[in-house]
């Protein structure tokens, strides 16, 4: 398949031509997904990207990795993270509000409100966390937990395609952290990942989340960052004294 190819979100809108190798590094970069439309001179219709490039399968699970999907460990490993990279960020995308309305201004004010605090902190994380995905492969606590993110052949996802990722994830297993909704979207993912081994925006995106056994040091290590995490989003819960 050497030939010049044309891509289409819907079949009509087309654009191209694009060799083959510069078809697969926008598929590679998240500017092409599985659904998206393929054809090129010869074919008698338009044909999804996933039929005509099927995805390369994951690498088999070796001695280094387990073959579990442990939603839980990647549920907690993502608190953790949202205390210790997304809180900092956070605060840091506030100073140049709180320097040009001022510390006690309304608009900052409105962020002590959980709620707000909560939502806010779902929006600026993802692009942290992208950073992170795209330089390691992991952010600090999922490498205490041994979860690591990579493209299925095994390299480095790139920033776009980890904040695309990111995103799915804010979007459609957080439900942006908006109560009720942030529960109905999390037990939906839950349940997909457990039946399915994938969650549908890794199996979209075409990435592999793996994780290494616990020993006794990174199984011990787990559970301390786990109960900090919760203890600490627990007080910062905690209702104010009158």
């Amino acid at each position: 398949m050497s030939e010049s190819w044309y891509y289409s979100a819907d079949g009509r809108e087309k654009s191209g031509p694009v060799s083959e190798p510069a078809l697969r590094e926008l598929a590679q970069s998240g500017g092409l997904n599985a659904g998206t439309l393929l054809w090129r001179e010869g074919m008698a219709e338009w044909q999804p990207f996933a039929s005509l490039f099927p995805p390369q399968p994951a690498a088999p699970v070796t001695g280094a990795w387990s073959g579990e999907t442990h939603p839980w460990r990647r549920y907690c490993a993502r608190q953790a993270d949202s205390l210790l990279i997304g809180v900092p960020a956070m605060i840091l995308a506030l100073l140049l509000p709180m320097a040009y309305f001022g510390a006690q201004s309304p608009v900052i004010k409105l962020v002590e409100n959980h709620f707000v605090a909560g939502v806010l902190l779902v929006l600026i994380y993802p692009f942290v966390e992208a950073f992170f995905l795209a330089s390691w492969g992991f952010t600090p606590c999922r490498a205490v937990m041994g979860i690591y993110v990579r493209n299925r052949d095994g390299s480095k996802l790139s920033y776009k395609r980890a904040l695309a990722r990111s995103w799915q994830v804010a979007v459609f297993g957080l439900g942006l952290g908006i109560p009720l909704v942030s529960l109905i979207t999390c037990i939906s993912g839950y349940k997909r990942l457990q039946e399915q081994s994938v969650t549908h925006w890794d199996d979209d995106l075409a990435i592999d989340v793996r994780h290494r056994p616990w020993g006794a040091v990174r199984g011990l290590c787990s559970v301390l960052l786990c109960a900090v995490t919760f203890a600490t989003i627990g007080f910062i819960n905690m209702p104010k004294a009158p």
